[in-house]
């Protein structure tokens, strides 16, 4: 949910200075990344990325609480750069 919350807010501030141009916006997966960092044993943390993003985000400039984002997220393109971890977390 938080991780959801973080791409709309950072894909509203990449779009809103073009809002006047368009109210739909298809998210472009060439300048997209998902990034997360988690904390690995209270020592340490991972960071990883997932590489298959897409959606669109529908902008309504009248009342931009009415606006809207489809975001999915393929939960199998995770990439941690530990290829054990990856398919542990993809099992």
């Amino acid at each position: 949910m938080y991780l959801c919350k973080r791409l709309l807010v950072i894909t509203l501030l990449v779009i809103l200075p073009q809002m006047a141009m368009a109210d739909t916006w298809k998210i472009d997966q060439a300048h997209t990344t998902v990034e997360f960092k988690i904390r690995h044993l209270m020592v340490s943390w991972v960071k990883g990325v997932f590489t298959d993003v897409e959606g669109t985000v529908d902008i309504n400039p009248a009342d931009l609480a009415k606006s809207a984002a489809k975001v999915r997220i393929g939960t199998a393109s995770i990439d941690t750069n530990n290829q054990k971890r990856d398919d542990h977390l993809r099992s």
